[in-house]
């Protein structure tokens, strides 16, 4: 018990000893900036994809903000647009399916904009050719 006092004494000595030393120094001031110039901006809207199970159809899901345009388009590999949708100010979410069925082999590319964003995702359609074997086959062995 009477370590313990005296180390404690010591201590207290030591920072009492320290004060006239820091009271000239000049203490960082703390700046505050504003939360909303600092944080992340959120795009003005989100795009997602997916194809449905065993089927051509790609499904496309667009949310907005409100108040903004955004525009849809589905191109094919030489940029001729396909397919177009304008969304109005009161759309907040969009969902288009687009059936691959019955269209060629090929790079298409889904591009969401508005006026100062733009999203691009790309779909290649290919089909498998199947080979088909022989219904019978000789083999010489010696």
């Amino acid at each position: 018990m009477k370590k313990l006092s005296i180390t404690m004494m010591m201590t207290l000595l030591s920072v009492l000893a320290s004060l006239p030393a820091l009271a000239g120094r000049a203490v960082p001031s703390t700046t505050q900036t504003d939360s909303a110039t600092t944080a992340p901006r959120r795009p003005g809207f989100q795009v997602g994809m997916y194809q449905s199970i065993r089927s051509q159809i790609l499904n496309v899901l667009v949310e907005k903000d409100l108040g903004c345009r955004v525009r849809v388009r589905l191109l094919n590999k030489g940029g001729e647009v396909l397919y177009e949708e304008l969304l109005t100010k009161r759309q907040q979410k969009y969902w288009l399916k687009l059936n691959f069925a019955d269209v060629p082999d090929g790079t298409y590319t889904v591009v969401v904009t508005n006026e100062s964003e733009q999203i691009t995702k790309l779909v290649k359609l290919s089909s498998q050719v199947l080979y088909q074997m022989p219904s019978r086959a000789l083999l010489v062995m010696n």
